[in-house]
This record gives C-alpha cells, sequence and structure tokens, in this order.
C-alpha cells in the first residue's frame, strides 16, 4: 500500500465532526473516536436539557493541566470558548460541570473531572452517526417515570437502574418489560404512550 493510501485511510480515520450552537457563537468538534455512546434519564440532565433523555457522545480521556481551558485530545471548542457559561450539578453523587452558550442556552458539553470524562450532546453534530449502548439511571419502575422509558422498551439496549458498574454504580439492569406488567396501572398504558409519541413525532 503507498503512503499516500495509508494517508487517506488515516485522515478518513480521523474525520472531523461539528457541532454549533443556536446563535452560532460556539463550536466544538471532535476527531476522536468516542468511549461511549448512551441515553442518559437521570434527573439533572432531564432539568439542563429540557427533554426527558440526553444523548450523549462521551470520552474519558486523559487528565488535562486544567479542566477549566477545556482542551482535550481529538475535542476541541474551536470557537466562543469565551461565550461558555457553567453550572455545576452533583445529584447523580458524581460532580459535574454543565456548559452552555452564555447567548442562546444552547447545552453545549458537560465534564465529570473527579472520573476523567467528558460528553457532547449527539444532536449537535449532524454529521456523526449516533450508535447508542445503554441507558443509564432509569430509576425505580414505577408511575411517570415507567411511561417515559416505554417508548425505548423494546430497543435492545441495557437499562441500568443507575449506571454500568465501570461509571462507579451497581450494574442492576432494570427489566422494563415485567416491570411495566405488574406496576399497577402501567400495562393499560403502554400503547396510548407508544401511540403518543408516535403522533408527536408525526406532527413535527
Amino acid at each position: 500500500m503507498s503512503k499516500r493510501s495509508e494517508g487517506g485511510m488515516q485522515a478518513e480515520a480521523k474525520r472531523e465532526h461539528s457541532g454549533r450552537c443556536a446563535c452560532g457563537g460556539v463550536q466544538i468538534g471532535f476527531t476522536a473516536d468516542p468511549t461511549f455512546q448512551l441515553y442518559c434519564h437521570c434527573r439533572s440532565c432531564q432539568l439542563h436539557s429540557a427533554t426527558r433523555v440526553w444523548e450523549t457522545i462521551g470520552w474519558v480521556v486523559a487528565p488535562p493541566q486544567s479542566w477549566e481551558e477545556l482542551k482535550f485530545d481529538g475535542i476541541e471548542v474551536a470557537e466562543g470558548r469565551n461565550l461558555l457559561r457553567n453550572h455545576q450539578t452533583s445529584g447523580t453523587g458524581h460532580t459535574c460541570n454543565r456548559y452552555f452558550c452564555g447567548t442562546c442556552g444552547t447545552r453545549m458539553l458537560i465534564t465529570v473531572p473527579g472520573d476523567n470524562i467528558v460528553g457532547l450532546p449527539a444532536v449537535l453534530f449532524p454529521s456523526f452517526d449516533f450508535a447508542p449502548q445503554l441507558h443509564m439511571f432509569c430509576g425505580a419502575a414505577a408511575g411517570d417515570k415507567m411511561k417515559m422509558l416505554m417508548p425505548f422498551a423494546d430497543d435492545g439496549l441495557p437499562k441500568f437502574v443507575d449506571s454500568p458498574k465501570d461509571f462507579g454504580g451497581t450494574g442492576e439492569v432494570l427489566d422494563l418489560k415485567a416491570a411495566a406488567i405488574t406496576d399497577t396501572g402501567i400495562a393499560d398504558q403502554i400503547a396510548e404512550v407508544a401511540l403518543q409519541d408516535e403522533e408527536a413525532c408525526c406532527s413535527l
């Protein structure tokens, strides 16, 4: 194989994915292959994104000299670092820095320094093919929480009550269908919730 061909393959492997906030002031790009891809259902992510689930692209990174600089191998805040604002949370037992654009409010990235984790919202990167591996922080299988999980019942992905052991959690996996059948009133709502989600998607 020629050096030119090898270089072409390397360039393809290192394709850059770029995303911007709603106002365009902040741009983030990455070439590094993600360590993990997942759905997060924790209450903190729900509140900060105003959605019931956060689609996450994540990396376990080598510790930078300063987490405040937001400089990581293969992940870069290319524009608008001065526009980013941070809201720190610890509701899941991990201290998280949640960065958003101070102009338009778009959520841009999350860092968990204690675990050397960086996460980006998959929706910001249209060129990236999001392929989730699991669900985290699904919580107790009851009430409204169960209804929010029902659209994912048949996706074939493990649904952790908190998080996998590798992430510092218990590793306990929720049997969503079994829980739905035994939970009072929830089984009758499964079809209704699925229909509501389908109608909502069709109306977009």
